[in-house]
């Protein structure tokens, strides 16, 4: 055989062991390793917490996205308000401040998580169908008063206890910045059961006012405290805790103090110093109900019926109907 023939059938030979050898030792890692979407950890029972991750599934079950643990504290933001340390009237629940886990996911694609050593009310915004953690702007706390804010926004607080309003929708936006001492909502919701926020109550260096979504003030400052408001008055309350009604440039609307002042559609409830009870019709400012004087422990309650009369209730017994 020519020499030279032969050398080219070696290395030939050589060549080829070398692929086959490759490729068995391949077939066999791939036999016992499986495919990458095979190696994948399995979560069976659709824990949220497992193997020191957190489990995102949408309504079908389908996995959504994980989120690596740091640290036991690993959960869910907890929804923290602090109106009951003012007079606003906004959504409360009776059991404690700390009012739920923000358990649901933002757009189907957020969510807020803590995940920090021995700190509280502290969380960051996670991207759950990108794996991203925005871990580089936390939050002190984080308030949907725990029935969520319409426009899916979320009133925040920075490390130096300002406060400000994030809108999530695409992307993160906020859309009033970290310069208000207090924000919040009264309790009015729309047909979604979502509190309204087209316009928020805000204090910023000792003074109050009502603020739209993009930051426009609507009102004068205010030094007494804004209890609540509709589209002409505000209800507010000084220090001793006597109640007043102003307009939007904070002037007097009663010159009176009462006990408490509360609305019912375009009528004001009043309550004296007295404790005499009464509803006033703020458009002629003419008393339209019976005078009923309450005892300390009556109550009272006004609402319009189907028909569109105004109701009054003492301690639960209606006690007389307006016709509107």
């Amino acid at each position: 055989m020519n020499p030279k023939i032969q050398k080219g059938t070696l290395i030939t030979i050589i060549i080829l062991l070398v692929v086959f050898v490759g490729l068995t030792a391949a077939g066999f890692y791939f036999h016992f390793a499986g495919t990458p979407e095979e190696n994948i950890v399995e979560n069976p029972n659709h824990e949220f917490h497992y193997n020191n991750a957190l489990w995102f599934y949408d309504t079908d079950n389908n996995l959504i996205g994980t989120y690596e643990c740091e640290t036991a504290n690993c959960n869910f933001a907890t929804s923290y308000t602090n109106d009951t340390e003012y007079t606003i009237d906004s959504y409360q629940e009776e059991s404690t401040e700390e009012i739920n886990l923000i358990d649901t996911l933002i757009n189907n694609q957020y969510v807020f998580l803590t995940d920090f050593e021995n700190t509280e009310h502290e969380a960051f915004l996670y991207d759950v169908k990108n794996g991203v953690s925005y871990k580089s702007v936390t939050y002190s706390s984080v308030k949907d008063y725990g029935i969520g804010i319409a426009e899916n926004r979320f009133i925040v607080e920075n490390s130096e206890h300002k406060y400000g309003v994030l809108q999530i929708e695409g992307l993160a936006q906020l859309i009033l910045p970290f310069e208000y001492d207090f924000i919040g909502l009264i309790n009015t919701t729309g047909e979604d059961e979502l509190l309204l926020s087209d316009y928020f109550v805000v204090l910023q260096d000792g003074n109050w006012s009502i603020v739209d979504a993009n930051g426009a003030v609507l009102t004068e400052q205010i030094p007494e405290e804004i209890v609540t408001y509709n589209g002409s008055y505000i209800i507010t309350v000084d220090t001793l805790n006597n109640y007043h009604i102003v307009n939007y440039q904070n002037e007097r609307v009663l010159t009176e103090d009462f006990l408490e002042l509360s609305f019912t559609d375009r009528y004001l409830n009043c309550v004296t110093l007295n404790r005499d009870f009464y509803v006033l019709d703020l458009v002629s400012g003419m008393p339209i109900t019976n005078m009923y004087a309450l005892l300390p422990t009556d109550t009272y309650n006004t609402e319009i019926n189907a028909d569109g009369d105004l109701e009054i209730y003492i301690n639960g017994v209606l006690e007389q109907t307006i016709d509107l």
